[in-house]
């Protein structure tokens, strides 16, 4: 009889400290600790996608870029629109580029998936357009994957092989 009396109080001792701990952590929070769920709660908005600033891009793009693996290959964006490519100090080519992010263009009018809230380029050459100033053959693709003061690196768009270009600010 004793044995059952102590053993109902370890049990009831037990349900109440269980209690205890519900009520003071949140009984969600105490059903859910050891749940591999997400922790957002229902009440919370998703953050919306953020959207690049194509003006403030620009401008830090804006400059001379030499190639780290080719010295002799320098780009050079300015504020106009204008991209030149001079290797050993000769142009080789010359062309225009837009900025333009998943948020400013139409889905379909790239051959490529568009990550959210990413910086392309469009460079189009000009030995590529025609008489009305439009060209679809001769437009490159590049993803913006970083830019800093010093650094500039670029991943060409619309291939197999995903090509990487490296640019240091001269």
């Amino acid at each position: 009889m004793l044995k059952r009396l102590i053993v109902l109080i370890l049990l009831a001792g037990t349900a109440y400290a269980g209690y205890v701990y519900g009520f003071n952590k949140g009984f969600d929070a105490g059903t859910t600790l050891m749940l591999n769920g997400p922790t957002a709660k229902l009440t919370e908005k998703p953050k919306p996608d953020p959207v690049p600033d194509l003006e403030n891009m620009k401008r830090a793009l804006t400059s001379s870029w030499q190639s780290v693996a080719d010295k002799k290959l320098v780009r050079t964006y300015t504020e106009t629109g204008e991209v030149t490519d001079s290797y050993a100090n000769k142009k080789v080519s010359t062309g225009t580029f837009t900025l333009f992010s998943s948020a400013s263009v139409k889905e379909g009018d790239v051959s490529f998936a568009l990550d959210k809230g990413r910086i392309y380029i469009a460079v189009t050459d000009s030995a590529a357009k025609n008489e009305t100033g439009t060209s679809t053959e001769g437009v490159s693709y590049f993803r913006i994957d970083l830019i800093s003061p010093t650094d500039l690196k670029l991943s060409v768009m619309g291939e197999k092989e995903v090509k990487t270009f490296n640019f240091k600010r001269i």
